[in-house]
């Protein structure tokens, strides 16, 4: 373990090219000089995302949490959270506020390396806490830290800090790309966001060739090609993809059991579909059917109705009959008394004939016999009378009626052959 103080001395660094920049705008260049730009809607958000390479040829983003949800307590009892800057040649990079690294001089970056083999961590002072993010390309040995109006380098081979670089009159930047002696890098001025190109002076970027510096890098064997995928290297990297390779394996076999588990539940939908079908068809006949006997009910009762009319009008015809009939009755009965008193005055004739006695003065009487064919005769025309007039209403009746009727005249007719 050693503690590296930053250089007092300070150069200034003259830029060539000043682009301003929109708010909220990051950007990122990469080591062939392209810029990439991003545009981001909810800045104070900081997330960790997991990028795994799987065997398919595609890479897996999973989300692992936010950045802010962890903080840290150090012995000084300085609450801080300890921001990654930068991953170096598989080493971590990360800044973070402590009571240690304050210093006679409150702008100069205090550096300090635990186990140069595993991770670099720089402190800085609380009066100086706004450190930049850390750059660094595993082609360089360099590590840039900008912090104020500063560029601070580290040179990780001599582990040794670079008197720090002035930027006067910018603030808040942020290096995003280093290109032979070119840096390019964001920063603020005037309230404005800026896109800044400046050369390094001699010293600050390396000079030896990409070729030399990728075999003298252990953790590489080929540019564009860090870290190998089929090489194994002196980081833990082999482990890490197999491990990698595992939870591919894990999820492809859970994405083919849930693939079952979904064949299974379009099997059951369909089957569903196919009853439902079904049933809606045994329902359309059942409709069908409903709506036929509905039909046919409707004309039965319409049939019912005109049934009904026609027997109600009958039975208003029998009524009328009827009251013929009564009538009819009713006048042979008035002739029937007529004729009663008719041969009640012909026996009190035969009775006063046989009192007297015969009388040749006298008026010889009428024969009995001539007056019994008289009222024969009446009689017979009564009976013609009432025949006819059955004939003309038995055609109106029904057979009962009619039967009803004759009965009624062979009594009377017994009734007359009595008298």
């Amino acid at each position: 373990m050693s503690d590296l103080e930053a250089n007092a001395e300070t150069l200034s660094l003259d830029y060539i090219k000043l682009d301003q920049l929109t708010d909220d705008t990051q950007c990122y260049q990469v080591e062939n000089g392209r810029t990439f730009y991003f545009k981001t809607t909810s800045p104070q958000r900081l997330y960790i995302y997991k990028a795994v390479a799987t065997m398919l040829d595609t890479v897996v983003v999973s989300y692992v949490r936010h950045m802010l949800e962890v903080t840290v307590v150090d012995n000084a009892g300085v609450i801080t959270a300890p921001e990654i800057h930068t991953i170096h040649r598989g080493k971590i990079v990360f800044a973070k506020c402590d009571e240690i690294a304050t210093r006679k001089n409150c702008n100069t970056l205090a550096i300090k390396s635990i186990a140069w083999r595993e991770l670099i961590r720089i402190t800085v002072p609380p009066s100086c806490a706004s450190c930049g993010v850390a750059f660094a390309r595993d082609t360089s040995k360099y590590i840039y830290v900008p912090a104020h109006e500063r560029l601070h380098v580290l040179d990780t081979e001599t582990e040794k800090a670079l008197p720090a670089l002035s930027l006067s009159g910018l603030s808040n930047i942020t290096v995003i790309g280093l290109r032979e002696r070119t840096i390019t890098l964001t920063a603020e001025k005037d309230r404005k966001h800026y896109l800044v190109t400046a050369p390094l002076p001699n010293g600050y970027f390396d000079t030896k060739k990409k070729e030399e510096q990728v075999k003298k890098n252990p953790f590489t064997k080929k540019m564009n090609d860090w870290p190998p995928s089929k090489t194994p290297v002196s980081w833990q990297e082999y482990s890490d993809e197999l491990q990698w390779k595992k939870e591919i394996r894990i999820t492809i076999n859970e994405l083919l059991d849930k693939n079952v588990e979904l064949s299974d539940e379009i099997a059951k939908v369909a089957s569903a579909q196919k009853e439902l079908s079904t049933l809606q068809g045994t329902d359309e006949e059942t409709l069908a059917a409903f709506r036929m006997s509905n039909q046919n009910l409707e004309k039965a009762s319409e049939q019912m109705k005109d049934e009904t009319q026609e027997m109600r009008l009958q039975l208003d015809r029998n009524i009328a009959l009827n009251m013929e009939i009564d009538a009819a009755n009713q006048q042979l009965g008035e002739e029937k008394e007529i004729l009663m008193q008719e041969l009640e005055e012909l026996n009190e004739l035969n009775n006063e004939k046989s009192c007297l006695g015969k009388s040749k003065n006298e008026p010889k009487p009428l024969n009995a016999s001539q007056e019994n064919m008289k009222l024969r005769a009446k009689l017979h025309l009564m009976l013609s009378e009432n025949e006819n007039l059955t004939k003309s209403i038995t055609g109106r009746l029904s057979k009962n009626e009619i039967k009803d009727l004759l009965t009624a005249n062979e009594l009377m007719l017994k009734q007359v052959g009595r008298v």
